[in-house]
Parts: C-alpha cells; structure tokens; sequence
C-alpha cells in the first residue's frame, strides 16, 4: 500500500490496517518459527509498511494538534538568561590568579587558574 492510499483513510480506517499488518507480521514470524518457509522479502515489505502507516498516522496527529492549538492562552514568559558572575580568590602576590564562577546565591561551579603574569613576554 503506497503512502497516498495511506494519507486519504481516516484516523480508525489506519488503526485497523496497522492491526492487520500486524497480525501479518505475527503470521510471518510463527511461519518461520514452525519450519514453514515464507517469503523472506515479506518480512521486509511488511515491516516498511507498518513504519509507512505509523509515520502517516504520526503526521496526521501533528497536523490536528497544529489545527487545534488554542491562541488565547498565554504563552510561559521567557526565562530570564542565566548570569554567571567571577570572584577572585586570590591575592597579588601568587603567580596564578584563581577565579571561581557561579550563579550569583550558589555555590561556584567553576574555578579557573590564569598566569598573574604574561610569561612570554618576560622570555623576550
């Protein structure tokens, strides 16, 4: 069944082809459990079909959603951006200088160590 044939059924109309595809798909799997030789591409066709109508059922029931959207509810409000701010901690004197990071009321999530001083610069 090809995927227009799909599109112009009704939402029930797909429910039972699903059903009956996969009872197919049982059928084929107790086939080859008994020793009886189906049809290998079967298993296949039958499972693209099942994933065909699933994503067509799937897009029908997006496509009414986006229909039925109410538009006077209000939308949640933007959250406000996350500002991290920086504390030294530590003086002058040191030769790296560390840095803690965090949101402002927590505790710091990061600690970074720079050089205090530019050492390349000192080299030439």
């Amino acid at each position: 069944m090809d995927a227009k044939e799909l599109r112009s059924k009704k939402a029930p109309e797909l429910a039972d082809e699903l059903v009956k595809l996969r009872k197919e798909q049982f059928s084929l799997r107790l086939q080859r459990a008994t020793g009886q030789s189906p049809k290998p591409d079967q298993f296949t066709k039958v499972r693209r079909n099942i994933a065909r109508l699933k994503t067509i059922m799937r897009e029908a029931a997006s496509a009414h959603r986006r229909r039925e959207k109410v538009s006077d509810v209000p939308e949640q409000p933007a959250k406000k951006p996350r500002t991290l701010t920086g504390r030294v901690v530590s003086n002058k004197m040191q030769k790296t200088i560390a840095v803690e990071i965090g949101a402002p009321g927590q505790a710091p999530a990061v600690r970074q160590v720079h050089p205090a001083h530019d050492q390349a610069a000192r080299a030439r």
